[in-house]
C-alpha cells in the first residue's frame, strides 16, 4: 500500500468514527483532541498492516462492564488493482448504508460514555511485531452488548486491543 493510499484509508476511517459519533449525538468536545493521535495510529498500523478494525465502545458509566452498542470498521486489504473489488467505491457506498443505519436507530441514554479501540494482530501477514505507540496501552473490551450476534462476540478474541491514554 502507498502511503498517499494509506493516508487516504487512515483520514477516511476516522472521518467514519467521527461520524459515527456524532450521529449517534455523542459528546465530540473530548474527542477533537484525540483526532490526531488517532489518525497516527491509525496510519501507522495501516502502514505496518497490523490493523484490523478500529471500534466506538458505547457503554453505560454507572454500569460500565457491558457496552451498549459497538460500531466495528474492519479493515480488509484488497488490491487496487482488482476490478471486482472497487476499494474506494465500495468504502465510500459502506459509509453511505452506516449513515442511514444509525439514522434509524434509537437515541442513546444521556448517561453513556464512548471509547475509541484499536484491534491490532500481534504479527502481521509478513511476520513482523506490531509497533509500539506512545499514547497507547492495551486493555481490554468490555462485554459485548446483549444484541451482538455470535461472530461478533467472538471476533475480538484473537486481536491485542489498544485504548488512547491522555
Amino acid at each position: 500500500m502507498n502511503l498517499d493510499r494509506i493516508s487516504y484509508v487512515s483520514n477516511s476511517s476516522v472521518n467514519v468514527l467521527f461520524g459515527y459519533i456524532e450521529t449517534r449525538s455523542l459528546n465530540t468536545d473530548e474527542i477533537a483532541d484525540m483526532r490526531d493521535p488517532i489518525e497516527m495510529a491509525v496510519w501507522s498500523y495501516l502502514a505496518s498492516r497490523h490493523l484490523q478494525t478500529a471500534r466506538i465502545e458505547v457503554f453505560d458509566m454507572e454500569t460500565d462492564i457491558t457496552a451498549i452498542e459497538w460500531f466495528d470498521l474492519t479493515i480488509e486489504r484488497v488490491s487496487p488493482y482488482d476490478p471486482e473489488k472497487r476499494p474506494a467505491a465500495r468504502f465510500n457506498q459502506y459509509r453511505e448504508e452506516v449513515a442511514t443505519q444509525l439514522q434509524a436507530l434509537n437515541s442513546l441514554p444521556s448517561s453513556v460514555n464512548y471509547r475509541i479501540l484499536l484491534g491490532i494482530t500481534s504479527e502481521n501477514d509478513l511476520g513482523q511485531e506490531s509497533p509500539s505507540l506512545g499514547g497507547w496501552a492495551k486493555t481490554t473490551p468490555r462485554n459485548p452488548p446483549e444484541s451482538a450476534n455470535e461472530h461478533d462476540k467472538h471476533r475480538q478474541c484473537d486481536l491485542t486491543w489498544l485504548e488512547h491514554i491522555q
